[in-house]
């Protein structure tokens, strides 16, 4: 894969993690099921799941 293959995994893993983070979920297990499953699977996944309300959020 090299240098370049392996710096693109972690940078779109970065960005599935981030997307994450901006629907209110945990930044590292995005982060980790992009890394070890792939950052396709993980965009897909946050994707799909509903947007979590801030933490404190009272209805």
């Amino acid at each position: 894969m090299g240098l370049i293959g392996t710096a693109l995994w972690v940078f779109f893993c970065y960005l599935v993690g981030k997307g994450a983070k901006n629907q209110n979920r945990n930044f590292w297990v995005w982060f980790a099921i992009s890394f070890f499953l792939s950052p396709i699977i993980g965009f897909v996944g946050i994707t799909l799941l509903p947007r979590r309300p801030p933490s404190g959020y009272i209805e």
